[in-house]
């Protein structure tokens, strides 16, 4: 945290003598950069997984099936209390 802290105040010794004009500028330019940030990476989140099961000839009722006759229960449990 430290060092986050001594590079916005070396940046802030360099921006802090610019017009108002120009700061807002700045601030537009850095709000724009973080909205565009998020956008992106929300994006390649999604793309990562288009596709995943194309390969698969299996309709989701098969694939349902198959993951519910796959499962095995190993252990007794008591609801009574």
């Amino acid at each position: 945290m430290d060092s986050v802290l001594n590079q916005t105040n070396t940046y802030w010794e360099l921006l802090k003598g610019l017009s108002s004009e120009v700061k807002l500028s700045l601030i537009n330019r850095l709000s724009s950069s973080l909205l565009t940030e998020k956008v992106e990476s929300r994006k390649q989140w999604a793309d990562e997984f288009c596709g995943m099961w194309n390969d698969d000839s299996r309709s989701a009722e098969e694939m349902v099936e198959d993951i519910r006759s796959s499962r095995c229960f190993n252990r007794d449990v008591n609801f009574e209390l």
